[in-house]
């Protein structure tokens, strides 16, 4: 992770897509973080914003966010009618 930030602040939709990143291993793709699911993520990612390590989320993250975990937040502006239900598969 030392490589991938240095001295500057990293964009929180890198660092979550960093998170979810594969790699191959014997012919075959694997997550580098199985054990983390798009929440944690998502909290992981949140977490190293508080440690000044990741930039604060934009409107536009906040957004993609929503969309990529399709969790309550979603669920609830589909309830309010504000967004048309999400794919759960993208």
């Amino acid at each position: 992770m030392a490589d991938l930030i240095r001295d500057r602040k990293l964009p929180f939709k890198k660092c979550y897509t960093f998170f979810r990143s594969q790699a191959k291993v014997n012919n075959s793709t694997v997550q580098l973080f199985p054990h983390l699911g798009p929440l944690a993520m998502y909290l992981l990612t949140a977490d190293l914003v508080y440690a000044k390590v990741v930039k604060t989320l934009s409107i536009e993250d906040i957004s993609w966010v929503i969309q990529h975990l399709n969790k309550g937040a979603a669920a609830a502006l589909e309830d309010l009618g504000l967004i048309v239900p999400c794919n759960s598969s993208t």
